[in-house]
């Protein structure tokens, strides 16, 4: 039972956790932290990433399932049955939060290979821009 009034605006619990990185640093003094492994290594040991989606979706603990597809997705990202699972489990853990920050933070990623792709473009694009000085601003010139 809590102890409190349900949480509004942000949990107690992220609260904490920030305290904690503002005076205690950002390591968690777990080691493995440190130079973690790389997704698709941990995702293929895990039975693969389809394996891990599935578990996810079978989980009823939210946070498992999304640590789950969070790795089943880094490790396959161009997977859309994986995909579509994220979101899902991401939509229901949203919907399952009390506070706005922990709906906002939960809520499926909204980034899609088009955003993506048209990133990539602009990039491209600055990367031959030329750059004009006058009179002390610096003005950019994309051809």
């Amino acid at each position: 039972m809590p102890l409190g009034p349900a949480p509004v605006y942000d949990e107690p619990e992220f609260i904490v956790r920030n305290l904690y990185r503002l005076y205690g640093g950002w390591w968690d003094g777990n080691p493995a932290h440190l130079k973690p492994a790389r997704d698709v290594e941990l995702a293929s040991l895990a039975g693969g990433a389809a394996a891990l989606a599935a578990r996810a979706e079978a989980t009823a603990d939210l946070r498992l399932a999304c640590e789950l597809v969070e790795l089943a997705y880094l490790a396959a990202p161009d997977d859309a049955a994986i995909a579509a699972s994220r979101a899902a489990i991401y939509t229901a853990r949203a919907a399952s939060e009390r506070s706005l920050m922990a709906r906002g933070v939960s809520s499926p990623p909204r980034r899609s290979r088009a955003s993506r792709r048209s990133r990539r473009r602009v990039r491209d694009r600055l990367r031959h821009a030329v750059v004009l000085p006058r009179r002390g601003v610096a003005r950019v010139w994309i051809p």
